[in-house]
């Protein structure tokens, strides 16, 4: 099941985080590839005016997944590793 679903009303498209369940987090699923794609496949369509985010359920986001940031622990991965990856992240 994607995290994100997708309804367009002409040019107003509506994302959807849909995994109420883990109140939408973040992390530990698909989600930060899904909204990468998202991003890009929005740039590339001139007809989207509008995107509106929101989440399922009564919680809009959890933000990160506390369960599946124990990976962070690993002492393989230095502060600057972590800190790549995050901006590897945000600048897609």
């Amino acid at each position: 099941m994607p995290f994100l679903t997708l309804e367009r009303d002409g040019a107003i498209l509506t994302v959807t985080m849909n995994q109420p369940e883990t109140r939408n987090a973040l992390t530990g699923n698909t989600a930060v590839a899904e909204f990468v794609q998202l991003c890009a496949d929005v740039r590339k369509d001139a007809g989207v005016k509008v995107v509106i985010l929101t989440g399922a359920g009564p919680i809009f986001s959890s933000g990160g997944n506390v369960k599946d940031m124990r990976r962070f622990f690993d002492d393989a991965l230095t502060p600057d590793l972590i800190r790549e990856e995050y901006r590897q992240g945000i600048q897609q």
